[in-house]
């Protein structure tokens, strides 16, 4: 039975973050197939999307890739995110506020500075 338009898989939208080949990527165009669906392919879709991505990933600024979003594995869109709702009453310890802070300063500090000093993690340390 032949895949139609409204059972197809969801393909992303640029400006879509998703996940493909192990790395996080920032959708920067996406180009429907003009051919028509082929009732012998596996899922009816295969082949139709090509997805142009760039990494979002600290070491690979500036990488771009692109795909056949249907035939990729282990491809998928990231939900968007949101900051949690404080209202609940539930705050977390101000130790765990406070490392969390740190961990932002360092790793601001290995974008903005190159000669820094590389941590684990891709943090950066000043001495």
């Amino acid at each position: 039975m032949p895949m139609t338009l409204a059972s197809r898989p969801a393909s992303p939208k640029p400006g879509d973050l998703v996940v493909a080949r192990g790395r996080h990527w920032l959708v920067t165009d996406v180009r429907p197939s003009a051919l028509p669906l082929d009732p012998r392919s596996r899922d009816g879709a295969e082949g139709e999307t090509m997805v142009s991505l760039s990494t979002v990933d600290d070491d690979g600024i500036g990488e771009e890739l692109s795909l056949l979003w249907e035939v990729e594995p282990g491809r998928r869109i990231l939900e968007s995110g949101t900051l949690p709702d404080p209202s609940g009453g539930r705050f977390d310890d101000p130790a765990v506020m406070g490392a969390f802070l740190d961990a932002l300063r360092w790793g601001a500090v290995t974008n903005a500075e190159s000669l820094v000093l590389q941590a684990p993690f891709r943090a950066g340390i000043a001495i």
